[in-house]
C-alpha cells in the first residue's frame, strides 16, 4: 500500500505551494490579516510585474501595495478563466500591477464580451 501512495505523495510535494514567501512577507500578510496560504495569495505568490513581487512590496513595508498587488493579480488570473469575474474596486485594482500584454488582453476580452469599441 505504501508503494501505491508514494507517487501521489511525491506529486503533491512537487506541485505544492507556489513560491515560498519570505518571512517578512508572511509577517506583512499577517499584519494585514491575510493568511499567507489564502487562495488569492497562493495564486499570485510567483507573480512578478516590472520587478515587483509580494516580497519586494513587503520589504518596503508597502501594505497598500501588497493588498493592491494581490487583488489585481488575483483578478487577472481569475479573468483568464472567466471574463465575467467581478473586478476589485478602484481602491484595490491598480493597472500598474499588470503588464502591457495583460492590460491589452483584458481590454480585448471586454470588447469581445460586451461589444465595446465596435460599430
Amino acid at each position: 500500500m505504501t508503494k501505491l501512495l508514494l507517487p501521489f505523495a511525491l506529486a503533491a510535494v512537487l506541485s505544492g505551494p507556489a513560491a515560498a514567501l519570505q518571512p517578512e512577507t508572511v509577517v506583512a500578510l499577517k499584519t494585514l490579516n491575510l493568511a499567507p496560504d489564502a487562495p488569492d495569495v497562493a495564486l499570485v505568490a510567483d507573480d512578478e510585474v516590472n520587478g515587483t513581487t509580494l516580497d519586494t512590496l513587503a520589504a518596503k513595508q508597502d501594505y497598500d501595495g501588497i493588498k493592491q498587488f494581490i487583488a489585481t493579480r488575483a483578478f487577472y488570473h481569475k479573468f483568464k478563466k472567466n471574463p465575467l469575474v467581478q473586478a476589485p474596486g478602484d481602491d484595490l485594482y491598480k493597472t500598474k500591477f499588470l503588464t502591457a500584454a495583460e492590460k491589452s488582453y483584458i481590454a480585448v476580452q471586454i470588447q469581445a464580451q460586451f461589444g465595446f469599441g465596435t460599430a
